[in-house]
């Protein structure tokens, strides 16, 4: 048994329970080799040596049960524990200090008795008062041993109290007796205290036969739980096939990459390939692969979750779109993973390329039409209509005071309605954006809107370069045109402000109004027509919209859009 429990202690160190039921098993076989050799001694002399080196062996089956309870049990006072260590450590010290040994002052004779037909010596002798150290120490080892017991019993591992605290205490109890009924009594017995070790080591083989059938049930539940495994990987297998879904581990100690089939097929990878992390970030198309690293970093260091979708780049040259998701995993071996999948999102990106395309088609081809007509009107509406003033005019100089009152007239209303067609044709194409630049565009266009209407409009730009792409300029204008309609017609504010800049190349319009303001999540559940324009238009220009607002508290609209470099 020692044996046994010296190679599982070498084969698992963390757990010193085998090494202490080893020392107690090593000790335990050489006090029963030292009884054997006085029970067959006839020299009182001999005998007293014998029984001097045999409190080595004794001492440490003592102190290693103390160990072995203290480690196994977890419980019991620690003086108790340090006592019984100290006090039998100090019996063999006073042990080889005296002439005999701590037992015996000096033995006078051997005598014999015949037990089943063997001879078997005993002592005769005067008794050490030293020996009430080592009788001490047991009596504290079952003190002790009750202690750690209740201790465990509480805890309610009541089997392991039964056990292991009635075998080290019955050890001690026998032990005890022997002693006492031997040297003191002067019994006429052979000394044995060997045969009290096993009930500790009863109890051992009950442990040990405990640990066999629950490792023999542990053995079944986990080939169980291997088949229940085996089934979902497969499932789960099958659903990533099925929803084209690439399974991906990466090993951070190794930097090696497990893959799953459907993951070579995205990437492209040979079935022979080892795959590691260089060569997974290969594929990956140069102008994502720093910020793919960036968020596999920040994944490794935060344990947080981490989306990303970035480009692929195959050998054949084509294009990739892949969506990930993956989170960072600590081992119970220590090592750490991450573990994600991913999925080919081509198809999705492709169509929403195409349908921002066709939104920037529909908004350029309406901007083209508006242009259109916005000539028609000046060109030729507002130049026929400038010809009938002039001639109108003309009947001014004519006789008769009723005709030129009546000629004034028309010619006040033809001059007011070529005014308003020329307005018109600027809200339709504001030919000040190309002429004069975006900033001066709205600034004329805010001068319009509090003059015509009851609003004082405030405007503010800050860093506006005049030269701007058109389709940028044209955006923005027509986002801070359809605001101000709006603050018009639903609003009932009293003034406004719209301040344009651009830092750090990104250009940034805000409106805020001061009216009754609205929920802007009904307003999206009713698909509000004005907001759609808006958000339409800044994603034709890779920009964003924010629309805050909150019911009689105003509302702000806020357009961002990156300006070009150069």
């Amino acid at each position: 048994m020692g044996l046994i429990n010296l190679r599982l202690w070498i084969g698992d160190r963390s757990q010193p329970d085998p090494l202490a039921i080893a020392s107690i098993c090593f000790f335990g076989g050489s006090y029963s080799l030292f009884e054997v050799a006085w029970l067959h001694n006839t020299s009182p002399v001999e005998f007293g040596e014998i029984a001097r080196w045999s409190q080595i062996a004794s001492w440490g089956t003592v102190v290693s049960l103390a160990i072995f309870l203290r480690i196994h049990l977890r419980g019991g006072r620690e003086w108790l524990f340090w006592s019984v260590i100290g006090l039998r450590t100090f019996g063999m010290f006073i042990n080889f200090a005296m002439p005999v040994n701590i037992q015996y002052r000096e033995v006078t004779a051997i005598e014999q008795i015949t037990v089943l037909g063997e001879k078997l010596s005993y002592p005769i002798g005067v008794a050490n008062p030293w020996h009430l150290v080592q009788a001490l120490s047991l009596v504290l080892l079952l003190v002790y041993t009750i202690d750690a017991c209740r201790s465990v019993w509480q805890r309610g591992e009541r089997r392991k109290a039964l056990v292991f605290g009635g075998g080290a205490a019955l050890l001690s109890l026998t032990g005890l007796m022997m002693a006492g009924a031997i040297i003191w009594l002067s019994v006429k017995l052979p000394p044995f205290a060997s045969p009290a070790l096993m009930f500790v080591v009863l109890a051992m083989t009950l442990e040990f036969d405990y640990d066999l059938r629950r490792s023999k049930y542990l053995a079944h539940e986990l080939t169980n739980r291997e088949v229940e495994l085996t089934e979902a990987l497969e499932q789960l297998s099958l659903s990533a096939n099925a929803g084209n879904v690439g399974i991906w581990a990466r090993d951070l100690s190794t930097d090696n990459v497990w893959v799953n089939q459907k993951m070579r097929e995205l990437y492209k990878f040979e079935d022979g390939d080892e795959i590691t992390i260089g060569l997974y970030m290969e594929k990956v198309h140069p102008d994502d692969r720093e910020a793919l690293e960036s968020q596999l970093q920040a994944a490794i260091e935060s344990g947080n979750t981490y989306e990303a979708e970035y480009r692929i780049r195959l050998q054949n040259g084509d294009i990739r779109w892949v969506r990930s998701i993956g989170r960072s995993q600590d081992q119970d071996d220590g090592r750490k993973m991450i573990r994600g999948a991913s999925v080919d999102i081509t198809r999705r990106k492709q169509a929403e390329a195409e349908a921002h395309d066709l939104s920037h088609r529909l908004i350029d081809a309406q901007e083209k039409e508006r242009a259109r007509l916005a000539r028609e009107l000046h060109d030729g509406l507002s130049q026929s209509l400038a010809i009938l003033s002039i001639q109108l005019q003309s009947l001014v100089n004519k006789d008769g005071d009723g005709i030129k009152k009546q000629v004034e007239k028309l010619t006040g209303q033809v001059q007011q309605l070529s005014t308003e067609i020329h307005r018109i044709s600027h809200e339709l194409h504001p030919s000040k954006i190309s002429q004069l630049g975006l900033e001066s565009a709205l600034r004329g266009f805010c001068r319009e809107v509090q003059a015509a209407h009851h609003l004082r409009v405030g405007f503010r730009a800050v860093g506006v370069p005049r030269s701007l792409p058109n389709d940028i300029s044209l955006c923005i204008y027509r986002i801070a045109q359809e605001s101000l309609q709006n603050v018009i017609k639903h609003s009932g504010a009293s003034a406004a402000n719209v301040d344009l800049t651009v830092t750090d190349n990104i250009l940034r319009l805000v409106i805020t109004d001061n009216g009754s303001g609205f929920d802007t999540q009904l307003a999206r559940s009713r698909e509000s027509l004005g907001l759609i324009s808006m958000q339409e238009r800044i994603r034709a220009v890779d920009g964003t919209l924010t629309v805050d607002s909150v019911p009689d508290a105003g509302t702000k609209i806020e357009a961002r859009v990156s300006l070009p470099k150069s």
